[in-house]
């Protein structure tokens, strides 16, 4: 679970602030206020760990479609597009298997930090500046990294003391990515072999995030299954099915003392939480088939229909319920407008469906999912303020931030206040609109039309 996110110079934020990041954490402002910014920082370091090339410090995206995001080059996601400054990070996370640092002792609490930039004004490709990591235990802590100092790099050590190898002293090299060790420095230093494990972490954090973007693919009436085993839904939810399919093995609770049941039977069950639908069932179009439709039957209806054959809502939000049920444990699922073409009332249940969804467990131990929602809607969010004031959720499990363009100074987030009762203390004006002003400036139209009426009576 990421536990804080802290960015500078990226694209629309000079400055983020340190960000609390929750098991679930929401994410409300205006079009283009820099919302989507933060997904897509996430999805930069995600594809670059994921990346087979070693060289390029971030994997900023293209065009292609197997890509979710296009960032352009390096120069254009910069802050002002300027190509100047420093684009630095910092983020904490608990890893789910804790780091071996030999007689350090072991972390599962892990800081990283670093800085790149273009080193001149013909540079596209950005050079990173430094990294470090600090491993955070019980008794001790300590920060060990590299630095680049004027065409060479050295180590970076706090609180921990290096002892050098014997033999000729070569050069350690240049860093790998933007957070791994040179192969050569683990053979610089008798007791650094341990800094193998740490980008082994941060690649094992990244695997483990998943993204659903807005624009998801629309309905078909077959779906094709060769029996992979996609562990998410894919970028546009077009594997949704393919996901849903490979874990109708597994079986999930929804906390303790409540019964197993299988994936597809739970997904059917939520589905049916959100009000939209009554029944749900996938079938082989033929007995060992590929091809499998998808068929519902909504309110109100006796029959059956494939999902073409019903709104868009249902389609678009199965790939969010698959997501949520499907994703292995420690994952981190970041959703953007998951309440996409949900009518009201769903929007407020699907509040519901993804706290059970942290609260699941598999095979008797917790799942511990980490949701990062982007998100406009209001009734979301007061069905998570009334959980909370019913003591369903704990006010520290959601962190909700308010985020608005600055004008010159870019994109500003302002944490907003919950107490123990949901309330929130600090409610920026004009945050959903103002409905009471909508209902007096009705009122005062019809009367005022009413008056106008009455004078035109003989």
């Amino acid at each position: 679970m990421i536990k804080s996110l802290h960015i500078k110079n990226f694209k629309g934020w000079s400055d983020t602030t340190p960000i609390r990041l929750a098991p679930i954490t929401l994410f409300f402002g205006a079009n283009s206020s820099g919302k989507s910014s933060l997904a897509q920082f996430l999805l930069m370091l995600k594809m670059t760990a994921e990346s087979n090339d070693r060289q390029t410090v971030f994997q900023t995206g293209s065009p292609r479609q197997e890509d979710p995001i296009d960032l352009g080059s390096f120069r254009d996601l910069l802050h002002g597009r300027s190509g100047k400054g420093t684009l630095s990070c910092d983020f904490t996370w608990t890893a789910d298997a804790p780091v071996q640092a030999g007689e350090l002792g072991n972390f599962e609490n892990l800081r990283f930090q670093c800085k790149a930039h273009l080193a001149d004004e013909q540079s596209i490709r950005p050079s990173l500046q430094e990294f470090s990591y600090e491993l955070i235990g019980k008794e001790r802590k300590f920060t060990i990294g590299m630095k680049s100092d004027g065409g060479s790099w050295k180590h970076v050590a706090h609180n921990v003391q290096l002892t050098r190898a014997g033999g000729r002293q070569w050069p350690i090299g240049e860093p790998i990515k933007f957070y791994d060790f040179s192969t050569e420095f683990p053979k610089r230093y008798k007791d650094a072999g341990f800094v193998q494990e740490l980008p082994y972490a941060m690649e094992n954090l990244f695997k483990r995030l998943c993204y659903l973007g807005p624009l998801r693919v629309k309905a078909l009436r077959e779906y094709a299954w060769n029996g992979e085993s996609p562990k998410e839904v894919g970028y546009d939810g077009g594997r949704f099915l393919q996901a849903l399919l490979a874990s109708r093995g597994r079986n999930l609770n929804l906390g303790s003392g409540k019964h197993k049941k299988q994936t597809l039977e739970l997904i059917a069950e939520e589905l049916k939480k959100l009000g939209v639908i009554q029944s749900f069932n996938v079938e082989p179009v033929a007995k060992g088939s590929r091809l499998h439709t998808v068929t519902v039957k909504v309110s109100g209806s006796s029959q059956s229909v494939a999902l073409p054959d019903v709104g868009c809502g249902i389609s678009q939000v199965l790939p969010v319920l698959t997501q949520l049920f499907v994703a292995p444990k420690n994952s981190i699922l970041i959703f953007e407008q998951p309440e996409l073409h949900l009518h009201p009332g769903a929007q407020a249940n699907l509040a519901d469906v993804m706290i059970d969804a942290i609260r699941s467990k598999e095979d008797g131990s917790a799942r511990n999912l980490q949701l990062l929602l982007e998100s406009h809607s209001e009734h979301f969010l007061r069905r998570l303020q009334t959980r909370i004031a019913d003591g369903t959720l704990k006010r520290d499990e959601v962190a909700c931030y308010f985020i608005q363009d600055s004008g010159t100074g870019g994109s500003k987030l302002e944490e907003l206040t919950m107490n123990d009762f949901g309330y929130i203390t600090n409610w920026p004006p004009q945050f959903f609109g103002d409905l009471m002003q909508e209902a007096m400036d009705q009122q005062k139209a019809m009367i005022e039309r009413k008056k106008k009426a009455a004078q035109k009576e003989p």
